[in-house]
């Protein structure tokens, strides 16, 4: 997968350690909360690179920044911008004489030393660093991409840089909740493309980011073009980068609405590029495909049989569930087929509290069904003959325990540990029986599965 930078979704991890390290001599080295997100040491080059940032800035008192998301989380970061084989060193930092606003300053080791040869601020006071990455959005050579983002990380943008030798230039910036680095149009070029949520209009926009050739015969960065999806008020939860089919890379973005005013669901939306253009591959003017994939579970896209083409989920209610209130969904991932049609891939059922999935085979599907226990965490699967008081004839039943639960003697004999995963046990029993939809032990291993 291409990068994908958001902040909605990943918290801060505070740090427990203490914050003071003795270098050398008499001089100490203030470390902040950022700086303990990494191993609470310098490097001899990275004191020579903060001894170098302090001569260059005229202060001893710096607090190092680190990119809150992405790849690269240092403050020291290391990279050969200007293609001569050499690393420059970047390093995000304050300066008590600076005030409060976060700066990147670029050094270059010339003469055995490192020097400093730029000092960039971040576009407004008060911003943090959400991420920085190294692309070729401008053709061989990397450029710097910076997202800077407000202290609550809501409002941010990213900005692209060239490096010309001695400085960073901004080329092109644009606002972002999420962002992708992919060749979104398949021409062989790195795009960058921008997920923006309105929550005030309540509407999401995509913008396709890609290079053109200026008049002057310079690359530069466009947008070329914007799409807004449909469903008002959506909250998008989830944007990944994928493949539709063997040759179509496209964007697919999960959201929830609320199409009713009534129960929340997820939709999906899948967006390509053809040519500079957006194309929103499920709904135009001829066709809705995303009303398919309404529902009211939390399942996203994914490339769910490692074919490395993304599926996309759908619900259905399993049998005798149609009348009732606590529902239980088989779903169906799809992939995108010709024609704008769906291909069914697997068919499964998906516990989300316990985060585990069985698919089940073409035998059971409408006349399966299951029945949940929601009090000792268990499922049974069932034949279903009208009722779901009819538990007559018993297929599969699954319990899952925490480690730290009592476990009954007559239970683990009765029950078979089928794995574990973090802090909880899943154990499987399953009746003899001579039933056509029995399953054997072999088969339960083949259809069980964990969340990622």
């Amino acid at each position: 997968m291409n990068p994908m930078f958001h902040g909605k979704s990943l918290g801060k991890i505070l740090p427990a350690a203490g914050c003071m390290l003795l270098l050398s001599g008499c001089m100490q080295f203030q470390l902040s909360a950022e700086d303990l997100m990494r191993p609470p040491a310098l490097t001899q080059e990275q004191l020579e690179i903060s001894t170098a940032l302090e001569r260059a800035v005229g202060d001893n008192d710096l607090k190092y920044k680190y990119p809150e998301n992405g790849e690269n989380r240092s403050s020291f970061l290391f990279y050969d911008l200007d293609g001569d084989g050499e690393d420059e060193a970047l390093v995000f930092y304050q300066a008590q004489s600076k005030g409060s606003a976060t700066w990147v300053n670029v050094l270059d080791r010339q003469e055995e030393q490192w020097v400093s040869v730029f000092d960039l601020s971040a576009p407004n006071q008060e911003t943090e660093v959400d991420f920085i990455s190294f692309q070729p959005l401008l053709g061989p050579e990397s450029s710097v991409v910076i997202g800077w983002a407000d202290e609550y990380m809501n409002d941010k943008c990213a900005v692209v840089y060239r490096y010309d030798g001695s400085s960073l230039s901004e080329n092109f910036s644009v606002d972002y909740d999420y962002l992708s680095f992919t060749d979104l149009n398949n021409d062989g070029q790195l795009d960058m493309v921008a997920v923006t949520c309105d929550p005030f209009y309540e509407e999401s926009t995509v913008s396709f980011i890609t290079k053109t050739i200026s008049v002057s015969g310079k690359s530069t960065l466009d947008r070329c073009s914007t799409l807004e999806l449909p469903y008002n008020s959506a909250e998008v939860v989830a944007v990944q980068t994928g493949m539709v089919d063997s040759s179509t890379p496209a964007l697919f973005l999960d959201s929830r609405v609320n199409p009713s005013r009534g129960q929340t669901m997820m939709v999906t939306q899948v967006v390509s590029a053809y040519g500079r253009e957006l194309v929103n591959l499920l709904d135009s003017g001829e066709t809705i495909l995303s009303e398919m994939t309404l529902r009211p579970t939390s399942t996203l896209c994914q490339d769910i049989d490692g074919d490395g083409i993304m599926e996309v989920p759908s619900v259905s209610p399993l049998p005798g569930y149609e009348e009732e209130e606590e529902v239980l969904y088989l779903t169906t991932f799809n992939q995108l087929g010709v024609g704008r049609t769906w291909q069914p891939v697997l068919r499964c059922a998906i516990n989300e509290d316990h985060r585990y999935r069985i698919t089940f085979p073409e035998s059971w599907l409408d006349t399966v069904t299951i029945v949940s226990q929601p009090e000792s965490s268990e499922w049974s699967f069932i034949r279903y003959n009208g009722t779901l008081e009819d538990t007559s004839v018993l297929l599969l039943r699954l319990k899952v325990y925490s480690v730290k639960d009592y476990h009954d003697k007559f239970e683990s004999e009765y029950f078979r540990l089928l794995g574990q995963q973090g802090l909880f046990e899943y154990y499987a029993h399953i009746p003899e029986s001579d039933d056509p939809l029995a399953i054997s032990e072999k088969q339960l291993q083949e259809l069980f599965a964990f969340l990622g």
